[in-house]
């Protein structure tokens, strides 16, 4: 008798257990297709409505560092900026499986951060799947994408068969993002209208330069991707507040001159690095710094792309 009661209750716990799982992955895919802004709303932007000649990847400094009004003004073709903050080439990699479904960018920009791109740092790529996650939510993905969970972690396949795993932790940024304007971009680019009040120690010696395999297996099929789609891509690394050492780019740079991609190294380009009032910490450059870069970026582009038809 007590053994047909528990398996009662398992039964009601996993009907429920369901029920409610299904529930939230209705609610959230509402949420999902209707956001107003934010990461959201661009994840959904790159996923399925990209039509642009030029695109931008990377991570935060990506983000903020790249103006595509002036890259747009200054190179005659339109430019739309998927830099995720907090994500790497796991999500870079995925993002451009799926949007080259539906069509094929001329160019691309990659602004490279080493520890999210090729080096360890320390923390699961598991972090980077945040995005990859949403785009299931929104409908299928293709199987390349759902690879990317199993290589990152086979319990993965398992995970993502829960809608309420889907949505760990984004349901707020999910129902905020359908409730007001939070974090606006300008064409997939967010200024930052901030300075820097105090200088930060900026540490140069002792950063890691062991390479992750997984990120640097996405890296090169990154790299063989648009090779693959005859889609030129140049690898930048943008400033950061007042470095005098890029031993952390040996490996991309390696990299360029093996598979004749274009590296363009700032990072300790003294128009920018000794300048407080472009920065709003030691790694992010404001409005300020981003403009003055972009328009830098732009005549840099300019000349690639030239070349490149000749």
């Amino acid at each position: 008798m007590a053994m047909k009661k528990f398996l009662l209750k398992l039964l009601l716990f996993a009907v429920l257990f369901v029920t409610v799982d299904k529930t939230a992955g209705l609610v959230a895919t509402y949420l999902f297709d209707h956001a107003k802004s934010g990461a959201t709303e661009k994840n959904k932007y790159i996923a399925s409505r990209t039509n642009e000649d030029l695109l931008i990847f990377g991570s935060s400094r990506g983000v903020h560092h790249y103006d595509p009004r002036i890259l747009e003004d200054s190179l005659g073709i339109s430019c739309y900026n998927c830099a995720y903050d907090g994500c790497g080439i796991i999500t870079a990699y995925g993002l451009l499986v799926t949007l080259t479904e539906h069509y094929t960018p001329q160019a691309i920009i990659y602004d490279v951060m080493p520890n999210f791109d090729y080096l360890v740092d320390g923390e699961p790529n598991a972090k980077y799947l945040g995005p990859l996650k949403l785009l299931k939510l929104g409908g299928g993905v293709k199987p390349e994408v759902d690879s990317i969970f199993i290589n990152i972690s086979p319990s993965e396949q398992w995970k993502m068969m829960s809608n309420m795993y889907k949505i760990n932790s984004k349901l707020i940024q999910l129902i905020t993002e359908n409730l007001t304007e939070r974090n606006a971009t300008i064409s997939g680019y967010l200024p930052m209208n901030k300075k820097m009040l105090q200088e930060p120690e900026v540490k140069e010696k002792g950063l890691p330069t062991a390479i992750d395999e997984m990120k640097r297996y996405y890296l090169i099929r990154f790299v063989q991707l648009c090779k693959q789609k005859n889609i030129q891509l140049v690898f930048y690394a943008s400033p950061s507040f007042r470095k005098t050492l890029d031993y952390q780019f040996d490996y991309i740079k390696e990299l360029s001159h093996k598979e004749g991609i274009p590296f363009i190294n700032h990072y300790c380009d003294t128009l920018f690095v000794w300048n407080r009032d472009y920065f709003y910490d030691s790694v992010h450059m404001n409005q300020i710094g981003a403009t003055a870069y972009s328009r830098i970026v732009a005549s840099e582009m300019g000349l690639l792309l030239r070349n490149s038809r000749n």
